[in-house]
Parts: C-alpha cells; structure tokens; sequence
C-alpha cells in the first residue's frame, strides 16, 4: 500500500483515499462508538516505516532492569527498533544509554548485543576505546590525524529514565520525561515495590510473523479470555469481573483482572512464591496488567511480576523477551528452581494459546477483504490504544 491509499466509507469497509486522513479521523471518537485500526496498517512497509519514524523512535522503550547495570563498569547492548545501543553504568553510577557505532567507521563498539563489566567499550575494529560515560579516551595512531580531537568524537548519547527498577530510553533528544506521565500507574503498583524485586529468570520466545500492533492490542483486553484462554484463563479470570481504568495521559492502559476463587482453586493456588513481607496482609484479588506505550508490558501480582520485553524487527517480525521478577528472599527457598520451573510452564501454556491467536489474526489481516471492525466496550483498553496511535501517527509532534 502507498500513501493516500485507502479511505474510510460510512460501514467501515475502505476503499481507495488516505489511510491517516482514517487515523486522523478516530481521534477522539468515544468507545462506544469506536472502530479498530485500519487492516492496512498492520501489513504496509510504507506505513511502518512511518510508524518507526513517529512513534518507535520517538517513544520511550524499556530495555532493562536497572539491576542489571548498576555497578560501575555494567552495560548492555540491544537494538532498539534496528537502532544499536548500548547502556552503560559510570564511575559515578549514572546511566548512560550510548550509541554502539564507532565514531572511527562505523564498526559496533559491542561486537553485537550482549552485557558485561569493563570501564571502557573497546572497539574491536580499531581499538578506539570509549570510557563508560561515552567519551573517546583511546585512538591508537591518530596522533598524525591534522586537527583531530577526541574530544570531539564522543559516542552519542540518548536520553534514558529509570522508572520503578526499568531502565527506558528514547531516541529523541525533545522527548517529553516518562516518569511525570506515569503517576497514576505508580499508585497502582507502588505496593508492589517493584524497584526491589528481582529479576531470576528469562524466557526467549521465537520470533512471529506479526506485527506489533496485533500483540500490544491483545494485552490491553481480556475480552479475548473468552475464546483464547477459555479453558486455561477463563474458568479463573473471568471476563465479566475485568475492568480497565480511565487513563490521564494517552500513553498507557491499566487493566484490573479480578480472581474468582472456589473451592477447587484458592488463593494459595494464585501463588507461585510466598507472598513478600511488606505485601502478606494485602488482601488484593486481582492482577493488573501495565502497558506502557508503545511496547511496555508487565503483569503485577502479590508474588510475582511478568515484564514482556517486546522487540520490533519489522513490519513482519517480532519477539517477546518474559522475565520472572521476584522479591530477594523468594530466591533464598529450598525448592525455589522448581517454582520458577511452575510459573515458566504456566507462562508458556498462556503464551502458545496467544501466539496461536497472533498468526491467526495476522493471517486475516492480509486476506483481501479483511476491513474495519467495531470495538465492544470491553476493548476499552484497545481504544485507548488506538487513540494514542492515531494521534502520533497524524498530529505535528
């Protein structure tokens, strides 16, 4: 599809005209009178690289626990929506997220995504060497270079937040903080103390032919539970007891899933860990699920926290990270492998039933006549989502 492609009719079908003069037209349009996104924007290079340009370049992604670049010398590399970076631990202990890419030729200073512990990133091309803050401190035999500086040859440094114990970084210098936008979050999950947990371990899911869009609009309902988890999820979480809040800014969904107990399933089957000191008289029935636009996921609940690290390679390609985090005694039980072994189980079993559901919208969306549906105001999560898309996808930023 090209630019001015496709236009909205009065049924929701399209048909020849501009597919953003469509997401203009959503802004502001209520839920109960909502429509999903245009099928087209799930499966356009056009559209995604328009998409990369203003909304995942621009938006601020999680990377990172922050535990696992707090010491002096720390850092990790990732990409960032095909963009190469590395976050860096200084010698005063402040965060610094650094492009990978040599300022000699180009050569990434990492050698690829990876972590360590060095006070210095050595470029395994040249040897030009970086100290932890970005700055050039190494150029073996530039000395004969007239008028070079190293000052001058520093990495280039993006902006970085660490909010509760993540590490996010944006690629645009003009970008808006995270943290003052996420206040009403904060108080959702503060009990949680999640800064505190601890990250024990992480699953690498396999890459989807999917577009991101289709997971992100998936986490923010429960609607789903009634045919995608319907024996797994449903007979526990049911879909009539969710609920999702107003949110004050556009840039994230919280979405309260209750539990309904019985006798054959009690609280003490919710749990996978013991519940942490400051949380075991916490009579809390429920599990939130965060999301953070564009790709920020995690699932709070009393013993337990599931943060989905979301990579984008692509209009087509995608890949979930999920990581355990646990408060630190948690970790000191006797039988503590075989827990997380139970949770991981119970994580996959959910994620395969999704993953099927993926494809299979993935599959629809690329059939000829796949067009606009209407939204149940169930997917209240879902709407929030698409105003939040429709406006950095149209409106001057």
């Amino acid at each position: 599809m090209n630019e001015g492609e496709e236009i909205r009719v009065s049924n929701g079908q399209f048909s020849g005209g501009d597919v953003f003069g469509v997401l203009a037209d959503m802004i502001g349009v209520p839920l109960e009178r909502a429509w999903t996104l245009p099928p087209s924007v799930y499966n356009s290079d056009e559209v995604w690289a328009v998409e990369r340009e203003r909304i995942l370049l621009r938006e601020w992604i999680c990377v990172a626990r922050h535990e696992q670049v707090c010491r002096a010398g720390d850092w990790l590399s990732v990409d960032v929506v095909g963009v190469p970076i590395v976050v860096t631990c200084g010698e005063d202990l402040r965060l610094h997220a650094l492009s990978r890419t040599c300022r000699h030729r180009w050569m990434d200073v990492t050698g690829g995504e990876g972590s360590g512990c060095d006070r210095h990133l050595r470029c395994p091309y040249h040897a030009w060497t970086y100290s932890s803050d970005g700055r050039l401190v190494g150029a073996p035999e530039m000395h004969q270079a007239e008028g070079f500086d190293k000052d001058s040859f520093s990495l280039f440094e993006y902006r970085v937040e660490v909010w509760q114990g993540f590490v996010f970084v944006n690629l645009d210098p003009n970008a808006e903080p995270l943290a003052p936008r996420l206040t009403q979050v904060d108080a959702v999950v503060d009990k949680y103390r999640i800064s505190d947990l601890r990250l024990v371990h992480t699953v690498e899911l396999e890459v989807l032919a999917i577009d991101w869009k289709i997971w992100m609009e998936n986490q923010v309902e429960n609607y789903h539970g009634l045919g995608t988890h319907r024996e797994s999820l449903e007979p526990h979480f049911p879909m009539r007891l969710y609920w999702v809040d107003d949110s004050e800014y556009d840039i994230f969904s919280i979405d309260h899933t209750p539990f309904q107990f019985s006798e054959t399933y009690t609280a003490e089957d919710s749990l996978n860990f013991p519940c942490p000191p400051w949380l075991e008289d916490d009579e809390s029935n429920e599990i939130q699920v965060i999301s953070i636009f564009p790709l920020f996921c995690m699932f709070t609940h009393l013993d337990l926290v599931t943060w989905l690290e979301a990579r984008v390679m692509g209009v087509d390609r995608f890949q979930l990270r999920a990581h355990l985090l646990v408060a630190p005694d948690a970790v000191e039980l006797s039988d503590f492998d075989a827990r997380v072994e139970q949770a991981v189980a119970g994580l996959l079993r959910i994620q395969s039933e999704d993953d099927a559901t993926f494809v299979g919208v993935a599959s629809g969306l690329r059939a000829p006549n796949a067009a606009r549906g209407r939204l149940s105001v169930k997917e209240k999560g879902v709407h929030q989502f698409g105003q939040f898309y429709a406006r950095r996808m149209t409106l001057p930023r």
